[in-house]
């Protein structure tokens, strides 16, 4: 009889935390337990987390980090010395992290110490600052396994590691945000709620916003749109902080400049089943990334389950081999309004094309199911452990 995996994740964030690394962390924990896996979760201490843990009546989650510095790194220790797992798995990077340099020496420590295996998935590695780059490289070389969300990112990594290719591997990540089905009353509420013409072409755009996203580019190409005598509205799911945030200020300045002001709704920030019933209500996403299109980001990932004609941005040379231009994604040289203008116009203007791109993307997004990225990580671990 198979021995029942012990595994035991480490993640900075845990829903309710506005924070995608946090949302992957419990997709991931919900389909290894539905594979027999026993998992437990070290995350943040705080309030919000425990309020939700609480009211969910959620077990196994271990909210005893209150900074991650290096008091966090012997609380882990002490907590891993006492649980008999089979597996340690940190999930890096996350925002709670800070600039700490501490946690990047734990799976030394676990394995000088507790003679414990290790996994490290690397969410951001390509677009890292150097000096994170160096802590991931550092995690790497003390992990048993170094898991990447990017199959791109596999041939970049061994360039910066020693120990070769041998101890990475490519897991997908999948979609945050369940297919929630809305009705006619539904639809109809968010076309008052908004304002949206049903005549028009809605465009959706979603995510955290920052300057990599590429939303001032993409109101750059809505004017052009408009300006060529199509309708259009763009609709941002998003909360914007026009205060405090540099960025969002000077996207909001931009609306006004190019005189958006009507062609534009902001939404503040949706539940993710408003997020999917917004999504579901429009007619293309565009999602004009700084550093093109890749399977690492969580967005994209929504965009091709909920089956929408996705308008994204070429990776510099390093495009993704399943995502196929015209086939199941639109792809723009990235930080070009024209060109981005043009790919709006044409899924706007060619219906054939959107339908076969929609379908496309539904096919695409099977590949990438928490089931099969769970069935993935237990394989994985069962290796580590000795089970296969």
């Amino acid at each position: 009889m198979e021995k029942k995996l012990n595994i035991c994740i480490i993640s900075g964030a845990f829903p309710p935390c506005r924070d995608g690394i946090g949302d992957y962390t419990a997709r991931l924990i919900g389909g290894l337990r539905k594979e027999n896996v026993r998992v437990s979760l070290i995350t943040s201490k705080e309030e919000q987390i425990l309020k939700y843990l609480k009211e969910n009546n959620i077990e196994n989650v271990f909210p005893i980090i209150k900074r991650w510095n290096i008091f966090a790194v012997f609380s882990i220790l002490e907590f891993a010395a006492e649980g008999k797992f089979d597996i340690i798995h940190l999930q890096f990077p996350s925002s709670r992290y800070r600039r700490t340099f501490f946690l990047c020496f734990l799976p030394v420590l676990l394995g000088l110490f507790l003679r414990k295996k290790t996994v490290v998935t690397l969410h951001e590695f390509s677009i890292s600052y150097p000096i994170n780059k160096l802590r991931q490289i550092i995690l790497g070389l003390g992990s048993s396994k170094v898991v990447l969300t990017d199959n791109n990112e596999i041939e970049k990594f061994p360039a910066f590691f020693i120990a070769g290719k041998r101890k990475i591997c490519f897991i997908p990540i999948g979609s945050n945000i369940d297919i929630y089905k809305a009705d006619s009353e539904e639809k109809e509420e968010f076309f008052k709620k908004t304002g949206l013409s049903k005549q028009a072409k809605i465009i959706a755009f979603f995510g955290f916003i920052h300057s990599n996203k590429g939303l001032d580019c993409l109101l750059k190409a809505v004017k052009k749109v408009e300006a060529c005598g199509i309708s259009v509205q763009l609709l941002i799911m998003s909360q914007l902080d026009f205060e405090t945030n540099a960025y969002h200020a000077r996207i909001k300045k931009l609306i006004g400049t190019l005189e958006l002001d009507k062609t534009v709704f902001i939404t503040g920030y949706l539940s993710p089943e408003e997020v999917s019933k917004f999504l579901s209500f429009s007619d293309i996403c565009a999602l004009p990334f700084n550093d093109g299109a890749t399977l690492r980001r969580g967005t994209l990932m929504a965009a091709l389950s909920h089956g929408k004609a996705v308008i994204s941005t070429h990776a510099g040379g390093n495009d993704s081999l399943q995502l196929i231009d015209r086939k199941n994604i639109l792809l723009v040289p990235s930080g070009n309004a024209q060109a981005l203008a043009e790919a709006i116009k044409t899924i706007c203007t060619d219906d054939n094309l959107r339908r076969k791109i929609e379908e496309g993307a539904f096919c695409l997004s099977k590949d990438f199911s928490w089931d099969k990225i769970a069935c993935m990580h237990k394989e994985l671990y069962s290796r580590l452990a000795g089970n296969l």
